[in-house]
């Protein structure tokens, strides 16, 4: 981990003390920050407080399970992008876990399984959110003025249209009038 970056931080969401503190011990090993909830509502409690770049979560926990935590974050536009590694020793098919990946859930371990194992997915959900970029169509204005489209990059589907184009030329550049 490079020491000129902040550590990264991740939110571990598990009910089982011994499970949770061997979790912990290895993730500070790591160099990442953590922050420990013993179940879903403990979790979306933190996250009021907290944005860490990770969460880790268990399936089954008491008062709000890993899946109702996972849906309650993708459906909100402050925690959608926040990548979650489910963990579970639930005896899932395959079936079940993709379902649950189109859902919410962004990877999948199977208890019991090797730290290393554990750490590598950790690595690449990290750097698969650091290398992304998330933009909220809200914040986003594009002024007129400050558009070019340059002819070679203009696609037109006529599938995708109602009417048909008709291109006119303009001061070299392609502008698309409808009839």
């Amino acid at each position: 981990m490079n020491t000129l970056e902040p550590a990264k931080i991740i939110l571990l969401v598990e009910d089982e003390v011994e499970i949770r503190s061997s979790l912990v011990f290895h993730f500070k090993e790591a160099g990442y920050q953590v922050l420990e909830a013993e179940n879903g509502k403990k979790a979306l409690e933190c996250l009021r407080y907290a944005q860490p770049d990770l969460i880790v979560s268990d399936f089954l926990m008491p008062i709000i399970n890993g899946l109702e935590l996972c849906n309650t974050l993708k459906t909100n536009e402050n925690t959608q992008h926040i990548p979650i590694l489910m963990l579970s020793s639930f005896p899932f098919t395959v079936e079940m876990i993709t379902k649950m990946k189109k859902l919410c859930i962004d990877s999948f371990i199977m208890k019991p399984y090797s730290f290393p194992e554990l750490m590598e997915c950790v690595k690449e959900l990290l750097k698969r959110k650091s290398s992304s970029i998330t933009i909220k169509p809200q914040a986003l204005t594009i002024k007129p003025q400050a558009l070019t489209i340059k002819p070679q990059a203009l696609t037109i589907k006529p599938q995708a249209l109602t009417k048909p184009p008709m291109l006119t030329k303009w001061d070299d550049s392609l502008i698309l009038q409808s009839i």
